[in-house]
């Protein structure tokens, strides 16, 4: 998670200092450029939703972990563990699909991050 917290960071470094250059193409940069913050602020915004989910996964799996304590004292305290345990894993199952998309958002902002360099960056 933090990598991607770094890559978005490097993101927005690399895109102001190689505009001052001017360099390259620039309609193509230009746009490069924008599409570069965009994609970063999206990562931005997913690794902060993340961080979300997985407050509450944790948060869920406790709260299974506890009613899983209680659960042969009645058949309405089973049930109660089976509702939790159906909600963390829901819980889970949704913070594992936001760190996949996340982890392809970072790999194609990656991917522009090195198009824009090619192309608009000189030495």
């Amino acid at each position: 998670m933090t990598r991607s917290i770094l890559i978005a960071f490097a993101a927005l470094s690399l895109v102001p200092s190689a505009l001052a250059m001017g360099q390259g193409d620039g309609r193509s940069c230009g746009a490069l450029a924008k599409q570069v913050k965009a994609d970063s602020q999206d990562v931005q915004a997913r690794q902060a939703a993340i961080e979300t989910l997985a407050s509450d996964a944790e948060l869920a799996g406790e709260a299974w972990e506890n009613a899983e304590a209680l659960r042969a004292f009645s058949p309405e305290q089973a049930a109660e563990a089976d509702a939790l345990k159906a909600d963390y894993e829901t819980s889970r199952t949704a913070f594992e699909t936001a760190q996949i998309e996340l982890s392809q958002r970072a790999s194609a902002l990656n991917t522009d991050i090195a198009a824009y360099n090619a192309r608009c960056v000189r030495d």
